[in-house]
């Protein structure tokens, strides 16, 4: 039943009747609408008379499929609007609801867009833009403009008057589909971890821990932890292979380790091992006892639980009670074999373990590949969702706790924005708790990152940002950084905002600059630098009188003795650290009196690692040795060191794995 409300206006002045003829012919055209489509429950904080509003009768596909809207999407001033949680969710959209500041964001292929409701203001990776239809709350439902939503994230959109239909052509989309050779792989999400991982088109979930594969051919198994930040890479990778030893009680062979990268920003180790059954004892067959069976250990290491000790042990369980056996024959059991890899992958602040094995019934199905390739494959494929940014493309990211704590920034920031002098100005302030001690800056370009300390006092952030990597884009990821607390004594990074920025300064400055380990800022290594330095003619002599006077006065401590926590300034007041800290020192005080310096690692031939410092003297890089001198002075029985500075070349010959530190 419909009710039809007569409005009857008195005509004023000209004016007045031209005005009051406009409000109530909208007013009629609206009430003829809600008429003809029904009742109509219209609810909506920012409609106002000027707005037409009503049903679309359009069906919306993506790729020629049909998007099935629980919500209706509506006309509104002749534009489509779409409800905003099913359209984004439909086109594979991360999306943020901000409902203190009435806030969208949307974030698919390195494009970021922010909504206002209410506003007709919107930002596109950080640019600003005006919509032509401001998004609105209808009935607690919000409602975008389809058009210019879905043009920005490359979905270009067809209309078919005919059929009455409007298709978006995703040009981004895969169909989550990818191959390697002849094989076809198949995207998955897993939501509760945050990543997607492509597998094989035919391998299935096997359990709800996170377990994929095919029986009894391959399986693959991901779990995870927080990063500790002060652990190093090498101290992450040998955890990882100390865990693998006392999971399997040492029953383990390691073929093969590797290090490598994927996607410029997820450290991988690849560590390949074999393990097998421990070999049992053989018992008289009329003893009635079971034989004895090492059991793997109750508390492992590792994440999760790697050992299946059915599979251990059901083979030998059957062979021994069915073959006689007497009180002194011996029976030769040779333990069965199995290839395995576990791949520990580091992302920004979590650690990632996925182990991989293989059946005993193997090609099921036909298959180019190898077992290591298929694995190669599915790691290659890995991203973190959050931060599965194409970082050689321009991006800017505002990720969730950026609002959760309230962090608001002083200017606006966009991707690629233009730098004349290799320092990015990075201020602003956090309006709510965040229990953040600092943030920290890791800045990247191609292979290399760098990270720098930002401290906040009073809730508020200024500091200036180096660009060090010479002309072009540099990526900068911002963290914040929280307290330890007794149950987690590691730091924990809460990623808050990415983005790239363009430098069009070609001086390098990656080895002069202070970083979060490297502190040349500080005014009392510049002072005792400079002190030690007065009297020095030249670079050259400024270097070696840095080397000889850390060599003669520094001592090495003990491996229980270390606090990863102290400053530069605070090692050189002990006169004693690692290997690693004095080179930090030896690389800050260099770098106060302008000599290009990095901390270099590497592995003699006892497979012990060795840290080093490189320095840029007369356009050539050249090495220092200061700990090899230092345990010369402090330890009798070494050797004398060769003390001059070596050619890069020359010197690094003497190890293997050679890593540049990332500060």
């Amino acid at each position: 039943m419909y009710h039809l409300t007569i409005l009857v206006y008195k005509w004023n002045t000209t004016a007045e009747v031209s005005m009051q003829k406009n409000i109530f012919l909208k007013t009629l055209i609206t009430l003829i609408l809600i008429m003809a489509t029904g009742s109509y429950n219209l609810y909506a904080t920012n409609v106002t008379i000027d707005d037409t509003i009503h049903d679309s009768s359009v069906q919306i596909l993506i790729d020629q499929s049909p998007i099935v809207f629980k919500t209706s999407p509506k006309i509104i001033n002749n534009n489509i609007m779409v409800p905003m949680s099913e359209f984004f969710s439909a086109m594979g959209a991360d999306v943020i609801w901000i409902e203190e500041q009435r806030i969208v964001v949307a974030y698919k292929d390195n494009m970021h867009l922010k909504l206002y409701i209410d506003s007709n203001k919107a930002y596109e990776n950080g640019h600003e833009f005006t919509l032509p239809q401001k998004p609105i709350s209808i009935d607690g439902h919000i409602f975008l403009p389809i058009e210019i939503v879905s043009k920005i994230f490359n979905m270009h959109p067809k209309m078919d008057t005919e059929n009455n239909t409007l298709n978006l052509d995703n040009f981004s989309n895969d169909a989550g589909l990818k191959t390697f050779g002849r094989d076809i792989y198949k995207t998955h999400t897993i939501k509760p971890l945050g990543i997607a991982i492509s597998m094989p088109y035919h391998w299935n979930k096997l359990s709800d821990n996170f377990s994929y594969g095919i029986e009894n051919e391959y399986t693959l198994k991901i779990s995870t932890k927080p990063l500790n930040i002060e652990n190093s890479d090498e101290d992450i990778f040998k955890d990882a292979e100390i865990s693998l030893n006392n999971q399997f009680e040492n029953r383990i062979e390691i073929l093969n380790s590797i290090k490598y990268k994927i996607h410029n920003s997820i450290t991988v180790q690849k560590i390949l091992f074999d393990t097998w059954d421990e070999p049992l004892i053989p018992m008289p067959i009329d003893t009635p006892n079971e034989p004895v069976v090492s059991t793997p250990t109750d508390t492992p290491i590792l994440p999760f639980d790697i050992i299946d000790e059915s599979v251990l042990t059901e083979n030998f369980h059957t062979e021994i009670l069915a073959t006689n056996v007497n009180n002194t024959e011996e029976i030769d059991l040779q333990p069965n074999k199995k290839t395995n890899l576990l791949y520990v992958l580091k992302t920004s602040d979590q650690l990632f373990y996925i182990l991989c094995s293989q059946g005993e019934i193997l090609d099921l199905y036909e298959s180019e590949s190898s077992f290591e390739d298929i694995f190669d494959n599915i790691i290659s494929t890995f991203i973190v969702r959050n931060e599965s940014i194409d970082v050689q493309k321009e991006h800017y990211v505002e990720f969730k706790p950026f609002y959760q704590y309230g962090m608001r920034l002083s200017k606006h920031y966009h991707s690629n924005m233009v730098i004349g002098n290799s320092k990015l100005n990075f201020s602003g302030k956090f309006v709510e708790n965040h229990n953040f001690t600092h943030l920290n800056a890791i800045v990247s370009h191609d292979d290399e990152q760098i990270s720098f300390h930002l401290p906040i006092n009073d809730n508020a952030f200024d500091k200036i940002i180096p660009l060090p990597f010479g002309l072009g884009q540099h990526n900068i990821k911002i963290f914040g950084v929280q307290k330890q607390i007794e149950n987690n004594p590691s730091p924990t990074k809460i990623p808050l905002l990415q983005f790239s920025v363009i430098n069009i300064d070609r001086n390098k400055t990656r080895y002069l600059i202070p970083t979060s380990k490297i502190q040349n800022d500080d005014p009392q290594i510049k002072s005792v630098s400079h002190l030690i330095t007065y009297q020095s003619k030249n670079k050259y002599i400024e270097a070696y009188t840095l080397f000889g006077w850390i060599t003669h006065n520094m001592k090495l401590i003990d491996h229980q003795e270390v606090n990863t926590n102290l400053t530069n300034y605070e090692i050189f007041e002990n006169r004693k650290g690692t290997p690693e800290q004095i080179n930090q020192l030896l690389t800050a005080m260099f770098r106060s009196i302008n000599i290009p310096s990095r901390v270099v690692s590497g592995y003699n031939k006892n497979q012990h690692i060795h840290y080093w410092t490189e320095i840029l003297i007369n356009g050539q890089w050249m090495a220092t040795n200061p700990i090899d001198d230092i345990l010369y002075f402090t330890r009798s029985h070494y050797a004398p060191p060769n003390s001059k500075f070596i050619k890069v070349d020359k010197f690094r010959q003497l190890y293997t794995n050679i890593h540049i530190e990332n500060y």
